[in-house]
């Protein structure tokens, strides 16, 4: 249920007993790591009293309800799909997600998440952006996608983070900055994903992977980012994306970002040449660091790095 509680010039919105979102002077401060224990604790109990056959519709009731008012443009089930897709459990897996849950709170990762997050924001001096965070499916990922044990997606508004219990605090930490300098960057840019071309994107998750690589060092980097050398990753750049900079099909990205096996398209060959190339501007201009580097156009990048010879 949610409630609104005036109290002079303060006004808190409630979701089922967590402070959603708190008003004051017209301006709207939103919580960012969302506590969604209740939530799972909602689906479980759903599941466990009806039929585990209804437990897709279940979490369309208890999680994706409280979500969907952040896509107008998208119906229920097609954002229930978009999430599994990046890595949301499978409403399969429900019998699981009351032991990960009280994991996931044992070990604090939203507190966690939430004092990384505000830290990131000062630094970069970035928006605030709901977050979510829930349990990352084990049922038959898609392993061109979902690592083994994190996983998340970005939007220019909101982020939401799947991970599993066990995670080390300094990999919560990468996946977290990771995704928020997306939005950082999306909204310095005022574009949305779906409307990036083939070059916005390589580089935004270029930029993304170096974030990590300056907040974290290099041992948290993803495996993707050392997958090619740089040799590689230069003739695959000339060799598969030059000619396609412009393209602006989401579908067809895929291709290019994740590749595909036995095709001309390495795996993660889209992620391994934006890191490379985001890297080696960086290093050509040693003093353009964290919050100037996502402002700077996808061009200037290129350009300014050994990709553009």
């Amino acid at each position: 249920m949610l409630v609104t509680i005036a109290a002079g010039q303060c006004t808190l919105t409630i979701d089922d007993g967590y402070i959603w979102s708190i008003s004051r002077c017209g301006a709207v401060m939103i919580m960012s790591v969302i506590n969604t224990r209740r939530w799972l604790e909602e689906f479980v109990a759903k599941c466990e009293k009806g039929s585990s056959f209804q437990a897709e519709s279940y979490q369309r009731q208890t999680l994706i309800k409280r979500l969907i008012n952040y896509f107008p443009d998208l119906d229920a089930s097609t954002l229930q799909g978009q999430l599994q897709e990046y890595g949301l459990f499978q409403p399969r897996e429900w019998k699981k997600m009351k032991k990960i849950g009280k994991a996931l709170e044992k070990e604090r990762t939203l507190e966690l998440a939430q004092k990384e997050f505000r830290r990131l924001q000062n630094e970069w001096q970035g928006p605030d952006v709901p977050i979510f965070i829930f349990p990352i499916t084990r049922a038959e990922a898609d392993e061109e996608r979902v690592s083994t044990n994190k996983s998340g997606v970005a939007y220019d508004h909101i982020i939401f983070l799947f991970v599993s219990p066990g995670l080390p605090r300094e990999s919560l930490y990468a996946l977290l900055a990771h995704e928020y300098n997306h939005v950082c960057r999306l909204q310095h840019l005022g574009i949305s994903p779906r409307d990036l071309t083939l070059k916005e994107l390589v580089v935004l998750e270029g930029m993304g992977e170096y974030a990590v690589k300056e907040q974290y060092g290099d041992k948290w980097l993803a495996p993707w980012s050392s997958m090619y050398t740089v040799k590689e990753a230069k003739q695959s750049w000339k060799r598969l994306f030059v000619d396609d900079l412009q393209l602006d099909d989401r579908k067809k990205h895929n291709l290019y970002m994740l590749g595909k096996t036995w095709s001309r398209y390495p795996k993660w060959i889209g992620y391994n040449v934006g890191f490379h190339i985001v890297q080696s501007y960086a290093k050509a201009n040693g003093t353009i660091k964290g919050k100037e580097l996502y402002k700077k156009s996808a061009d200037e990048v290129i350009k300014g790095s050994g990709f553009s010879k």
